[in-house]
């Protein structure tokens, strides 16, 4: 009787160890491309990895994808445009011989030039506040629409900058303007930026000068509200 019983545990416990062991042993040789590789188009929904005694088992739930593991890029949906601050001024003074050996006019001559004064642009305008704001508006439909608020200074080196926050239809933009000015020969000359070509500014009387377009006062005030109203409704500045 021991004997058959004995007979019986012994045979009971090998079954109970296969179907353990089964699980942990059997595995399609498909899905092996997961322990040698990352996961692959044609390799089973389920994914394998090796435990501690280097055996094969199987891992519940969906292999992790390359483009669920791999990082995530953030693109930037800001919108950079140009604002119509003036670049190519109409001027039909001549600029004078060795014009580019005169002196950089200071700050405190810059300061009387621009402050309290609106600078007339296409389709619109900025103005130079006296306490060193500035603001722009310009644009004649709203595509073209823009409103500017910042700051404006001038330095010892002859510049006049004024950078703002540009707002319209399609975003906002930061951007830094600067004008250089030199006196040469009785003419004030001006040149956009480091790159820029010189060029009259304020000359003789009699010639149309870049100048003539910077008008005392706070001129843009009204085209501000006004483009706000029609196209800009809303944006906060």
């Amino acid at each position: 009787m021991r004997n058959h019983f004995g007979i019986l545990a012994t045979g009971f416990s090998f079954l109970l160890s296969s179907v353990v062991l089964m699980p942990a042993q059997a595995s399609p040789r498909s899905e092996r491309c997961y322990l040698s590789a990352p996961p692959q188009k044609g390799c089973a929904s389920s994914h394998l990895r090796k435990n501690h005694d280097n055996r094969v088992v199987r891992v519940q739930g969906a292999a992790p994808s390359r483009e669920s593991t791999s990082r995530k890029r953030t693109f930037s949906t800001a919108v950079v445009h140009r604002p119509r601050a003036p670049a190519a001024p109409d001027v039909t003074g001549s600029l004078p011989k060795g014009g580019e050996n005169g002196r950089d006019l200071t700050a405190w001559e810059l300061t009387q030039l621009y402050s309290d004064r609106t600078w007339i642009w296409s389709e619109g305008g900025g103005y130079f506040a006296p306490d060193g704001s500035f603001y722009a508006a310009v644009g004649s439909d709203a595509p073209s629409s823009y409103l500017a608020r910042g700051k404006w200074h001038t330095g010892a080196n002859g510049e006049m900058c004024f950078q703002a926050i540009w707002n319209g239809q399609s975003g906002k933009n930061v951007e830094r303007t600067c004008f250089y000015h030199k006196m040469a020969q009785g003419k004030i000359l001006q040149k956009r930026g480091d790159t820029g070509s010189w060029y009259v500014f304020r000359g003789s009387s009699g010639h149309r000068n870049e100048f003539d377009k910077i008008l005392p006062g706070d001129r843009i005030k009204a085209k501000f509200g006004e483009v706000r109203a029609k196209y800009l409704y809303g944006i906060l500045m």
